[in-house]
């Protein structure tokens, strides 16, 4: 990640200030209030801007400012919000591009006409406010997001009221969680272990639970959790019983996969392979599945958050 202060100093000279509880730069670049995120170390430039004949910010002609900009790498067009996102590099070259492209933005913007709006309804009569709201930074005027607050809040209790039905929610997770399996045998049957299969899992065994369940809960995610359990352990036996039935001839797969233990007490399969393989599995699984178990409780959380900057 870049040196922070560097980049401090660096945005303290072009007039943005560092917001600790967000973790965000606002201020005003040359007229346009803007916000700064830095998260994963990339580095977005937020800005709610119109044009003179009082149309929003288009893709086309945003990116052309991205391909005039050397220092910026990507953009995003969502109402009246246009989001440039910095180039990637080394802690020095990224404070070269951030000096550019706080240097240069303002220019491109001014030089095709536009000026700062509301990022919700182009309304430029009312001053417009930092803020951030179900994990987007929006600059909008008061009324815009008390509006937007409101409607988040309102679907925030339509959730809570949601019936939750845990059966449903479980064949959706079984479901989902077929996805990992099938991912955790793929990979096996190319000698491989790993973490991706998890991730499948987790996300899928989710969101087939909230998709059935209704919602989810805490209950659906510890639900989901004993699933996934269990359905690498299916996968591994599954895996195991593919070889079988390869090795023996004549064996079906489901004779096979019904006859593993006998075949671990008759030493056909070695019983500390099996548990040490079995042991793997279910590290590597959680290694991808917790990660985005967490993720996706926090995403929930943040979907809901509205705060002022």
């Amino acid at each position: 990640m870049a040196n922070n202060t560097n980049i401090a100093e660096i945005c303290s000279r072009y007039g943005l200030q560092y917001h600790a509880a967000a973790g965000v730069y606002i201020g005003i670049l040359d007229n346009y209030p803007t916000i700064l995120s830095a998260a994963n170390n990339q580095y977005v430039f937020h800005f709610s801007i119109k044009s003179n004949l009082g149309e929003g910010p288009t893709q086309p002609e945003m990116q052309s400012i991205v391909s005039q900009c050397d220092a910026l790498r990507s953009c995003t067009v969502n109402r009246y919000s246009a989001s440039f996102a910095l180039k990637a590099g080394r802690p020095a070259k990224i404070a070269e591009y951030l000096e550019k492209a706080l240097r240069e933005l303002p220019t491109y913007l001014n030089a095709r006409g536009y000026t700062t709006c509301c990022g919700l309804t182009g309304d430029t009569n009312s001053p417009v406010e930092p803020y951030f709201i179900g994990g987007q930074f929006w600059l909008l005027s008061p009324d815009a997001y008390a509006r937007l607050s409101e409607t988040i809040v309102q679907k925030e209790a339509e959730e809570n009221q949601k019936p939750e039905n845990p059966i449903g929610g479980a064949v959706g997770a079984f479901l989902g969680a077929l996805i990992g399996g099938g991912a955790i045998i793929l990979f096996s049957r190319l000698g491989l272990v790993s973490a991706l299969s998890g991730v499948a899992m987790g996300f899928c065994a989710l969101k087939g639970y909230e998709l059935l369940g209704g919602k989810l809960s805490t209950k659906g995610i510890i639900i989901s959790a004993v699933i996934m359990l269990a359905m690498v352990y299916l996968a591994d036996r599954a895996d195991w019983a593919i070889t079988a039935s390869q090795y023996f001839k004549g064996m079906s797969f489901f004779d096979a996969f019904r006859l593993i233990p006998e075949m671990i007490k008759a030493g056909n399969i070695d019983s500390s392979k099996y548990t040490g393989n079995l042991v793997m599995l279910v590290f590597f699984t959680a290694l991808g599945a917790v990660p985005t178990i967490i993720n996706a409780v926090k995403n929930k959380k943040i979907s809901n958050t509205t705060f002022k900057l």
